[in-house]
This record gives structure tokens, C-alpha cells and sequence, in this order.
């Protein structure tokens, strides 16, 4: 009897999932484990297959809203789109976020507030100052691409080199910080101690690995002192990327950004 239970059990489960998930997508489902490598146990492909397809009908609502001229901006299926969005935050891992000084931050301003009004556009990448895009991956490592997209910058400013540096640096050796999320001040105090190497020297591998590998004699930069501009306030943000540089910015980024694609064309079909 317990046998028979446990095989009635076992068939609602399988049909379960078989009702729950749409044979349309089949194709787009194969097509999206092929694209980001994923292989998974059949228990974990019938979950992840369900929460797949809610983030895809969430970014299709999304782009008809686009197409309509509602939003500015649509969306497309990424390497994300088989987490749920507790997983999603949980990589970020917002705690790690460091507390506003009000006084620094209210000194800075009026420093900045002095400076002429920013031009209507403006792009550093027109001028060399900025790599090409990178991937993180599965990895909460957000803080480390924004600290080292900023000092390239400033090292091309200085130097007019523009050289790649190493985000896998800052997961590995800057203490309390890794694939679960990080600060990008933390990320600056640690180059002012020990500075930073090249992505060539240090390659990033989408995980925090057992130990930090750094090595000295490929060190590229270090950090003298860095500013941090008031909270919400766009004027001085504006001022002080147009006269420094690139500037780190640390922002509460709704489900729709974790798909974002673009803007001002017409939105692609899942690639």
C-alpha cells in the first residue's frame, strides 16, 4: 500500500510539472540552457524551468509597455533569468552598503556647488576613458566592476593609458567583500593599502577563489583619496562627472534592471 501511495505521489509530481510549463517555450528554454551552459537535475529543471518563465513573461510585459511609448527603456532574457528574486538579492547583498557621512558629504557639495554647469552630453568614452563592458556572471561583484571602471578613468587621465584592472582582485583580497556583494568605498580603501593589478595579470574567473593571489610586481595603481558626493543629489553628480571623470554610483535597482537591454530602438527578441 505504501508502495502504491508513494508511486501515485511520484506521477502527480511529474504531470505537475508537465502542466505547469508551456510547450511554446520549449525551444526558447533549450536555447537559453545552451546559451549560459546549464545543466540541471530534473527535480531542479521543473523549478527552474517555472521561475524562467515568469521572468520572461515579466520582461515581454515589460517591452509591450516599451513598444507603446509608456517606458524608456526595454528588457531582454540574460543569464539571470532562471533565479527568483530572492536568490537575485541575495547576491547583491545590500547590507553591505556603507553609512553616509553627512558632514563629508555636506562639504563636498559645496564644493562641487562652485563648479561651472555640466555640458548637455557628454561621453568619456568618446575621449578613451572607459574599457569595454564586462560580465560578471553569477557573481555578486558588482562593487568591484563600478571601483575599476572608476580608476581606469583616472589612470588614463593621469597617464593616458587606458589599462583593464582587475575586479577578481578586489573579490579575492578586499576583506568582507566577494561574489555575495560589497562596497565600492571598501573597494577604494583596499587599493589605498595595497593598490590594484591588471585583468591580465589577475583574469576574472566569476567566483571569490580559496585565497587571495595577488602579486605585487604586476601592480598598476593605487589610490591617494577619493570623495564621496551627497546622497540624491543629481546637480553635484552631474558637475562632478563632467569635470573628473567616471563616477561610481550605488543605486536601489528595481526587478526590471536585472534585464535591462536598452533603449530608444526597438527592443530585440530573446537571443
Amino acid at each position: 500500500m505504501r508502495q502504491f501511495t508513494y508511486l501515485i505521489f511520484l506521477c502527480w509530481g511529474l504531470s505537475y510539472c508537465f502542466l505547469t510549463k508551456n510547450p511554446e517555450l520549449d525551444a526558447k528554454w533549450e536555447q537559453f540552457k545552451s546559451t549560459y551552459g546549464r545543466n540541471y537535475t530534473e527535480k531542479e529543471e521543473c523549478f527552474r524551468r517555472q521561475v524562467w518563465e515568469k521572468n520572461l513573461k515579466f520582461i515581454n510585459d515589460h517591452n509591450r509597455l516599451y513598444k507603446e511609448g509608456k517606458l524608456s527603456y526595454y528588457l531582454g532574457m540574460n543569464e539571470f533569468g532562471d533565479m527568483t528574486d530572492e536568490e537575485f538579492n541575495e547576491m547583491l547583498n545590500p547590507q553591505l552598503l556603507p553609512r553616509r557621512r553627512r558632514d563629508t558629504t555636506a562639504r563636498i557639495g559645496k564644493m562641487f556647488s562652485n563648479f561651472p554647469d555640466p555640458p548637455k552630453s557628454l561621453d568619456w568614452r568618446e575621449y578613451g576613458y572607459v574599457t569595454p563592458v564586462r560580465s560578471q556572471g553569477r557573481c555578486g561583484s558588482c562593487w568591484a566592476f563600478s571601483a575599476t571602471g572608476v580608476l581606469e578613468g583616472q589612470l588614463f587621465r593621469k597617464t593616458g593609458k587606458l589599462v583593464k584592472l582587475s575586479p577578481q582582485n578586489l573579490v579575492d583580497c578586499a576583506r568582507f567583500q566577494g561574489c555575495r556583494g560589497g562596497s565600492v568605498i571598501g573597494a577604494f580603501n583596499y587599493i589605498k593599502k595595497k593598490g590594484i593589478v591588471s585583468e591580465e595579470c589577475y583574469p576574472y574567473v566569476t567566483k571569490k577563489n580559496k585565497e587571495c593571489l595577488y602579486r605585487s610586481e604586476c601592480e598598476v595603481a593605487k589610490i591617494k583619496k577619493h570623495m564621496v558626493l551627497p546622497f540624491g543629489n543629481e546637480k553635484i553628480l552631474m558637475k562632478a562627472l563632467a569635470t573628473v571623470g567616471p563616477v561610481s554610483v550605488a543605486m536601489h535597482a528595481p526587478k526590471s534592471l536585472n534585464y535591462y537591454r536598452g533603449g530608444n530602438r526597438e527592443p530585440l527578441e530573446f537571443e
